[in-house]
């Protein structure tokens, strides 16, 4: 495993446990906790959606080819 993959990795596992700590804390809040989880779950279904429509679109992966 290249050390860019790696460091990636260790990245993105360390922004999960970040925000997994964050929904628990925010649900052990109480009542307003889940309040503040409706602006979390909007980014997240958004951020979801960008990444899912980029990897889906061929015209983009054809276009990285080309400029390589």
């Amino acid at each position: 495993m290249k050390l860019d993959t790696l460091a990636l990795v260790c990245v993105c596992l360390a922004a999960g446990l970040w925000l997994l700590l964050m929904v628990l804390g925010l649900l052990s809040a109480g009542p307003l906790g889940f309040l503040a989880l409706i602006p979390l779950l909007v980014v997240g279904y958004f951020g979801g959606s960008v990444v899912s429509q980029r990897l889906n679109n061929k015209e983009d992966d054809y276009y990285d080819k080309v400029e390589k």
